[in-house]
């Protein structure tokens, strides 16, 4: 790929672009390849909800759920504003 992107030769298919619409997608892939540095080093992953950026499932785990659920405090339910009770009388039963 860093061969290809130097000497611009990833540009040869444009000749199949056939609308205006590739076309300005063609400009913006041409944009954000221009500013991509590549180097002779080797790629690193790191997960990034550890501080460590080392991978585990309990924090993968933790990071879909945070914030997707709360725990119940009990104390907030004599706190709800509801209205009393009411009764009714039926008639006939």
């Amino acid at each position: 790929m860093k061969d290809e992107s130097q000497d611009q030769s990833w540009t040869r298919g444009l000749w199949r672009v056939s609308t205006v619409k590739e076309m300005a997608e063609f400009v913006t892939l041409w944009d954000l390849v221009q500013q991509v540095v590549l180097t002779d080093r080797n790629d690193e992953i790191s997960w990034s909800w550890s501080a460590d950026g080392a991978y585990s499932s309990k924090l993968a785990y933790l990071a879909r759920f945070t914030g997707s659920y709360a725990t119940f405090q009990g104390n907030d339910i004599w706190k709800a504003h509801a209205e009393g009770k009411h009764t009714s009388k039926t008639q006939g039963f």
